[in-house]
């Protein structure tokens, strides 16, 4: 970690009006310690992706709602923003992320189904899906040293900390972006907020049990096919 840091006070020297970013963390003082060094935006998130196996691999990372509210605390005393990166299923999630002090988010698997997401579409029992790989994949690994071996170690392939998988193909960007909006800004409405800044204050956040997390969706019916 030091060295990120210094590495961070090093690009903030040299280019002062760069908007610069850096991260991952999941804690208060690693915020902080970012804010510090002259980033003006944290990535939270330390092994909540659905394709990410840090956690289990290394035993580091906190659950994404607590690095989130962890984190903006850091925000708020440096006036500085955090991004949550990671573990973010429905437009729900996002608005969690948001209200819990995130002033934007990063998505993975909600957006790898689309037809602009750049990898191969395969078809599994006459239905469609996509690749979708975690960076620290066998297979992406693989392809990393075949572009470029320098600086990597011969163990460099033995430390995985993700998986290789398939999303359901899920058609036009612009038809995903558009559902998730649309449940942002109901979510947003529920909060009485009309921007990111008011969510931030008027949101309230309960602990729920396992019989009110069945309550979320549907249940006690049988849907249509």
């Amino acid at each position: 970690m030091s060295k990120n840091l210094e590495f961070i006070k090093k690009i903030r020297i040299k280019y002062p009006k760069l908007s610069l970013s850096a991260g991952v963390v999941g804690t208060y003082q690693g915020a902080l310690d970012i804010f510090n060094s002259g980033a003006d935006i944290v990535r939270v998130g330390v092994g909540p992706g659905s394709i990410c196996t840090t956690r289990v691999q290394t035993g580091c990372g906190v659950p994404q709602f607590t690095a989130i509210t962890e984190a903006s605390r850091a925000a708020r005393e440096t006036k500085k923003i955090i991004w949550a990166d990671g573990g973010i299923k429905n437009s729900g999630d996002i608005t969690k992320c948001l209200a819990a002090g995130a002033s934007a988010v990063i998505v993975g698997s909600l957006l790898a189904g689309t037809n602009e997401a750049p990898s191969q579409m395969v078809e599994v029992d006459g239905v469609k899906y996509k690749r979708y790989n975690a960076s620290t994949s066998a297979v992406e690994k693989q392809k990393q040293i075949q572009k470029n071996a320098k600086g990597k170690s011969a163990s460099y392939l033995k430390h995985i900390e993700g998986v290789e998988s398939l999303v359901p193909y899920s058609g036009s960007v612009n038809q995903v972006l558009e559902s998730l909006l649309a449940g942002i800004r109901s979510g947003y409405s529920y909060c009485g907020a009309l921007n990111t800044s008011q969510i931030w204050k008027k949101a309230n956040f309960c602990q729920v049990t396992s019989v009110g997390f069945r309550e979320n969706g549907h249940h006690d019916v049988i849907l249509k096919a």
